[in-house]
């Protein structure tokens, strides 16, 4: 990963729910951790569903990047909901549901206040799946702006 010095903030898609985004956003985030340019890597999970089940993508990438200087990791889950739906479902009842904006803004103003050389911020479910809102994610993402990894799935297993 030579070119990790060049990425600054990359946001991982998938090109649908359960393709592996955690397993591959883990296994960059400790990339990043071992390159010894990056004085802080920044997990960001903005929309985090299933919570109730003791499920957690920051956990993951922190029980796996463990042996890697953690201490130089900063993850954090913006908004989460126990439910393991769609965050558009999981939401539907909260009443401090985020509008689209809300989740971009929490986003910069973390990934802002962390000022990190390399940020990650990992989406739910796929690229068109729903947002908070309903809107598919890449619409919502796109005014962000995002470099992106696109993790894809097999139809065999």
């Amino acid at each position: 990963m030579t070119g990790l010095h060049r990425l600054g903030r990359l946001v991982v898609f998938g090109a649908n729910t359960d393709v592996g985004k955690t397993v591959v956003s883990t296994g960059i985030v400790r990339a990043a951790l071992k390159n010894v340019k990056f004085e802080k890597v920044v997990y960001c999970k903005p929309l985090q569903t299933g919570t109730i089940r003791g499920d957690s993508d920051v956990n993951f990438v922190k029980k796996f990047c463990s042996d890697d200087s953690v201490q130089n990791l900063v993850s954090k889950e913006l908004f989460s909901w126990p439910k393991p739906l769609s965050p558009h479902v999981a939401a539907v009842n909260d009443p401090n549901k985020p509008t689209d904006d809300q989740v971009c803004e929490s986003i910069d103003l973390f990934l802002s206040k962390e000022n990190a050389c390399v940020s990650f911020v990992e989406t739910a479910g796929g690229v068109l799946s729903p947002g908070v809102q309903g809107t598919p994610q890449a619409d919502t993402y796109r005014s962000y702006l995002p470099e992106v990894i696109l993790v894809g799935g097999s139809l065999y297993p």
